[in-house]
């Protein structure tokens, strides 16, 4: 077993629990690092330098791929109970990410996984605490980003998981105002919100006030868009990519309406 998942079990697990979870987070731990081995070995120098020169990297291990498996099937578990419980919605939106941006075998061990999870009460600001230590700036931008997407699979933002959310950008080390941005991107897609604050969501996107100049406006884009860029987490393999993509398309959406709006060439 990794010394990373098994501090986390001493952490989390003190139960029968203990030797069901140990077995599914290392099979979902060793699955997410065979998917991104081939990947990582192509591109980690050239990903590495960029992140470095940008100033968004964190500490770099081999085993980033492990861990982003398994911190992101634990905080998925963590945002489902935290209205009280985890809904029939928020399960499918789960399966359909995972079937969509997984192999078969990442999404049933990820699944077996989270039946594990769903049965604690797992510590999240320790396990986000640790997540901010070891993953770099961009990768926990990308977990909170699919956390949000959980959070309003079933249509509702609960007080409760948004709550847990701002705690987790928090304990995450993600600033203010990268966690309103991607707040932002979710609100867009509820309507009662789109039919009152789609141009100040845009705006928030890009992590701006609406007064903002329109240098500000593209300074503001290219500062985003660095740090959403798919390529800051290449090294984690092409399947943790694909949802980067998506973040990456509604910051280049919310520009694109913006620069329409203001006639901005």
């Amino acid at each position: 077993m990794n010394p990373w998942i098994g501090g986390l079990l001493g952490l989390w697990v003190g139960g029968p629990w203990g030797a069901a979870l140990g077995v599914a987070l290392t099979a979902l731990w060793n699955r997410a690092q065979r998917n991104a081995k081939e990947e990582e070995l192509r591109r980690d120098r050239e990903t590495w330098e960029r992140e470095r020169t940008a100033g968004t990297s964190g500490p770099r291990t081999d085993n980033a791929p492990g861990m982003f498996a398994v911190a992101m099937m634990t905080l998925v578990a963590a945002v489902m109970k935290a209205d009280g419980r985890a809904t029939q919605s928020e399960l499918r939106f789960v399966k359909e990410f995972l079937r969509q941006n997984f192999s078969e075998d990442f999404a049933k061990d990820a699944l077996h996984a989270l039946k594990e999870l769903l049965k604690l009460n797992v510590p999240v600001d320790g396990t986000c605490r640790r997540i901010a230590a070891e993953l770099n700036y961009s990768q926990r931008l990308e977990l909170l980003h699919l956390l949000y997407g959980v959070a309003w699979a079933d249509g509702v933002f609960d007080p409760g998981e948004e709550r847990l959310l701002r705690n987790i950008a928090d304990w995450m080390g993600v600033r203010a105002g990268d966690a309103a941005s991607i707040a932002a991107m979710f609100r867009r897609q509820n309507a009662e919100a789109r039919a009152r604050e789609d141009a100040e969501d845009d705006y928030r996107i890009l992590g701006i006030e609406r007064g903002a100049t329109d240098d500000e406006v593209r300074k503001a884009y290219r500062r985003m868009a660095m740090k959403c860029h798919p390529d800051k987490v290449a090294h984690l393999g092409p399947e943790f990519q694909r949802d980067a993509e998506v973040k990456f398309k509604r910051v280049n959406e919310a520009y694109e309406r913006i620069k329409k709006s203001r006639g901005i060439g």
